[in-house]
């Protein structure tokens, strides 16, 4: 058990500090988990049924590489967001996001039921409403960022993006396998209406979260008002100076801009040569959930004295493997092995950087940096969706899985250099434990 010397009073009352408990006592936390884990069962609902709607309808795989890119598209947005959300209060921006991505949803239900056949006036409706909750999106992101340390001790980031990851698989398991049979029973539109009614519960559920943390903004502390543009280029030159979080920048790119098209061209190739169903695409993209949920509660038993860009290197190394192995055979348990053991492979990897990232960035910086590094490591995706949305046209399907296979393998080949030079932090980058 953890104490502090002083109580903290909220509307005059002393209340439990649970930025001083121990995680899994932490109330704030999992009322924020929680929430989180319901809002992102419905985006994942969203996230199978949007491009198989479109896909069924049009039977365009130009048009559904398009909305792949077009969804993608407000990413970039996320370079100028984390500035704003610094200065607003995070809990009321989350809000406000899950509120704004709540009726755009609404919006996509509307359209899909009131234009049953897709039209040129459909398409346009669709498209800017996908755009709209994906904008709102790149505001929740960096508030989230630097709400956590909030309502957590810096010593239990580490556990928590544990938690958080295996929350996120969780979410994506249910999300996907529940969302390919509710799919093929229901139909896309009732997969959108849940969407939107999981981005209302999240906003219930963030109203009862007490911030008993505060941190003065940067700026704040350096006595200078900074401009807009001097905010957002300090976040960016901070991971550009930082030798760690630069080549983790780098990383993203790659796997990004591969990774990223990944899952719109899992939608061809099961509706193509596997000549699958959705409910087949439900438990493709549930395998791929399940093997980072695993690796969520397994990183903490990995050896400590192991640097830890090694697992970024072996992971990225076994799960280029699996994509590649995957394109010599259109069979669904086939495809579901591959799944699980490149997933896994995914989750070691992300939470090894995603813990180096967190600890490298001072905490009143954490929403201009997280911000500024979300969308740098997103930039590549509008691209790589542009560009497989054109190759799933003119070249076969099993060659794009072996080119995404080939570049998430290469992409780990940063992670080679000085693997046996340990220093004390980076050896407790993977202790989970608090």
């Amino acid at each position: 058990m953890y104490y502090l010397d002083n109580a903290i009073l909220l509307d005059g009352e002393i209340l439990e500090n649970s930025y001083c408990t121990p995680l899994y006592k932490n109330r704030d936390y999992w009322i924020l988990y929680s929430g989180q884990v319901i809002s992102q069962i419905g985006n994942s609902f969203f996230e199978i049924a949007l491009p198989w709607y479109m896909y069924t309808l049009t039977g365009s795989k130009g048009l559904l590489g398009l909305t792949g890119f077009i969804d993608s598209l407000p990413m970039l947005a996320a370079l100028f967001t984390g500035v704003f959300v610094e200065r607003w209060n995070k809990k009321s921006t989350m809000m406000a996001s899950d509120g704004v991505r709540s009726l755009a949803a609404i919006g996509i239900f509307l359209v899909a039921i009131l234009s049953p056949q897709i039209r040129s006036g459909t398409l346009m409706g669709l498209y800017t409403l996908m755009f709209i909750l994906s904008f709102a999106g790149t505001f929740f992101s960096p508030a989230n960022t630097a709400l956590l340390p909030l309502i957590i001790r810096d010593d239990q980031l580490k556990q928590a993006m544990g938690y958080s990851q295996s929350a996120s698989a969780f979410s994506r398991l249910v999300g996907t396998f529940g969302g390919g049979g509710l799919l093929t029973l229901f139909g896309a539109p009732t997969l959108f209406l849940l969407n939107a009614v999981s981005f209302l519960i999240s906003v219930f559920t963030l109203r009862f979260i007490r911030i008993q943390r505060t941190v003065q903004p940067a700026s704040e502390c350096n006595g200078k008002e900074h401009r807009f543009f001097a905010e957002w280029k300090e976040g960016v030159t901070i991971i550009f100076r930082n030798r760690e979080i630069l080549r983790n920048q780098v990383f993203a790119l790659i796997a990004n801009f591969v990774l990223g098209p990944l899952e719109i061209v899992m939608v061809a190739w099961v509706k193509g040569p596997m000549n699958g169903t959705a409910y087949d695409l439900g438990v493709i993209n549930g395998c791929f959930a399940i093997g980072v949920l695993i690796s969520g509660f397994f990183i903490r038993l990995l050896p400590k004295h192991i640097h830890p860009r090694f697992y970024v290197f072996g992971g990225s190394t076994m799960m280029g493997l699996c994509i590649v192995l995957m394109s010599l055979e259109p069979r669904l348990w086939y495809a579901v092995g591959l799944a699980l053991v490149s997933s896994f492979a995914l989750g070691i990897m992300n939470a090894t950087v995603g813990a180096m990232f967190i600890e490298a960035i001072p905490v009143n910086l954490r929403a201009r940096v997280g911000g500024a590094s979300n969308a740098l490591d997103r930039l590549a995706v509008p691209a790589g969706l542009a560009l497989f949305g054109f190759l799933i046209i003119v070249i076969p399907l099993s060659w794009i899985l072996i080119i995404i296979g080939v570049f998430v393998i290469l992409s780990g080949l940063l992670f080679i250099p000085n693997l046996v030079t340990k220093t004390p932090a980076e050896l407790g980058l993977l202790d989970m434990d608090s």
